[in-house]
C-alpha cells in the first residue's frame, strides 16, 4: 500500500446511465490531513459511501489499513476503524453540544469523548506513534 491508510484502487461506480465514479485512484497517507474537493456531482460522497461500505463499487478495489475493504459490511469496516460522517444541517436542538457529540458513533480506544478532551499520556504516545 505504499504507506497509505486507505486507498481506493480504478474504483467505478455507476447509477443507471449514469457513471458517478470513474475509475478513481487516491491513496490517504497516515497521519496526514486530506482534503477531496471538486464541483457538485463529481463523485466525492460516492467515493466515501463506497469506502465505507454504504455502497459496493461496480469495479475497483478499497484498502484500509493494509486489508481490501469493498464489499464487507459497514459495521465491519467501523470496526477495523474507518468511519463516515454525514452533514447534519442542524443539530439536534434538544442536546447539549457534548450531547451531540456523544450521539456521533460508537466509542474505540482512544476515542471517548473524555479521553479526546483530556489528552491522557498513552493517547499522545499513540498519535505520535501514527505520525
Amino acid at each position: 500500500m505504499n504507506g497509505a491508510i486507505l486507498e481506493a484502487r480504478a474504483v467505478v461506480k455507476a447509477f443507471g446511465g449514469i457513471r458517478a465514479v470513474d475509475g478513481c485512484s487516491l491513496q490517504v497517507r497516515r497521519g496526514t490531513i486530506t482534503a477531496l474537493i471538486g464541483p457538485n456531482g463529481a463523485g466525492k460522497s460516492t467515493l466515501l459511501s463506497i469506502a465505507s461500505g454504504l455502497y459496493a463499487p461496480d469495479a475497483g478495489e478499497i484498502w484500509f489499513d493494509g486489508s481490501r475493504i469493498d464489499g464487507l459490511p459497514p459495521h465491519l469496516i467501523v470496526a477495523a476503524g474507518l468511519v463516515k460522517t454525514f452533514q447534519i444541517p442542524r443539530e439536534l436542538r434538544n442536546m447539549t453540544v457534548l450531547e451531540n457529540l456523544m450521539v456521533a458513533g460508537p466509542p474505540r480506544t482512544g476515542e471517548r469523548l473524555r479521553d479526546l478532551l483530556l489528552r491522557p499520556r498513552e493517547i499522545r504516545k499513540a498519535e505520535d506513534a501514527a505520525i
